[in-house]
C-alpha cells in the first residue's frame, strides 16, 4: 500500500512538473540551470589563457559576466560590465534595462579555463 501511494506522489510530482515547463519554457530552464549550478544568469569571474594576437605570448586574461550555460567543454558567459546576480536574472526583452549593456557573448573553451568563481 505504501508503495502504491510513492508512485502516485512521483508521478503527480512529474505531471506538475512537465505542466509548470510547458507553460513557462524559458523561466523554467533558467531556473533548472541555476539549480543545478551550471548556467541559467550566474555573475561569474573567469580566468583563462588566451594568445596574443599577432604573437607567441599566451596571457592570462579575466573575464567577468554572466555565465548562460557551462557545457564542461565550452562556456558561454555574457559579458558585462559589473555583474551582479540582479543583472544577471534580467529576462527583458530589451538589450538595455537598468543601465546593463551586453558587450558580447563569449564562448570560452573549457581547456582554457585556469579559474572559475562565483560573484
Amino acid at each position: 500500500m505504501i508503495g502504491r501511494n510513492r508512485y502516485r506522489a512521483l508521478m503527480v510530482i512529474t505531471l506538475m512538473a512537465f505542466f509548470i515547463l510547458a507553460i513557462f519554457p524559458s523561466d523554467s530552464g533558467r531556473i533548472a540551470l541555476r539549480f543545478l549550478r551550471i548556467g541559467g544568469g550566474l555573475p561569474v569571474s573567469i580566468l583563462s589563457k588566451t594568445m596574443m594576437p599577432g604573437g607567441k605570448d599566451i596571457i592570462a586574461q579575466t573575464t567577468d559576466g554572466c555565465m548562460i550555460l557551462n557545457a564542461g567543454s565550452h562556456i558561454i558567459l555574457k559579458v558585462i560590465d559589473h555583474p551582479t546576480l540582479a543583472s544577471c536574472q534580467e529576462t527583458s526583452p530589451l538589450p538595455v534595462k537598468n543601465g546593463v549593456i551586453p558587450k558580447e557573448i563569449r564562448i570560452i573553451s573549457g581547456s582554457d579555463v585556469i579559474k572559475l568563481e562565483a560573484l
